[in-house]
């Protein structure tokens, strides 16, 4: 990572933690690279997930179509935007993103489709607004709680 990508990435997380979503924009427009580099990929979607930046999450969702459903590599235990979202209480980042195809089931074991993460991550942190919009788009309510770390 050379110089120009540290600078970008602070002023980015700097906008971010400001709340200047204008300022967000205009530097993911003029370093689109950004967004695709590997070390990088879901890094924005999942901290604007996890701090409940709706409007960023909106932008980095419609505008520059990062998925809703995309994974920042580099976590130790990806879960994807929603459980981020769900386990941090934040109901309208988990709506903005089911609503443009987030997935509740990501994965495709059998596991999984047993253990709803965004379900277990709310239920853990007692994000009641969060179980009912998770239920209302098919979450199982009888999801395995042991297939989740804490």
């Amino acid at each position: 990572m050379n110089n120009d990508d540290v600078t970008t990435n602070q002023l980015l997380a700097k906008a971010m933690d400001s709340d200047e979503l204008g300022q967000f924009q205009t530097l993911l427009r003029q370093n689109p690279s950004d967004l695709e580099r590997e070390s990088m990929e879901g890094y924005w979607i999942y901290r604007a997930c996890c701090d409940g930046h709706l409007k960023f999450v909106r932008i980095l969702v419609e505008e520059f179509r990062i998925g809703p459903n995309t994974i920042y590599s580099l976590r130790d235990n990806p879960h994807g935007p929603v459980y981020d979202a769900a386990k941090n209480g934040h109901v309208l980042v988990a709506r903005c993103l089911l609503d443009n195809g987030a997935k509740l089931y990501p994965g495709i074991d059998a596991v999984r489709e047993i253990s709803c993460e965004p379900m277990i991550g709310a239920v853990r942190k007692g994000h009641l607004d969060v179980v009912k919009l998770l239920v209302g788009y098919g979450a199982n309510m009888h999801t395995h709680i042991g297939a989740e770390s804490k």
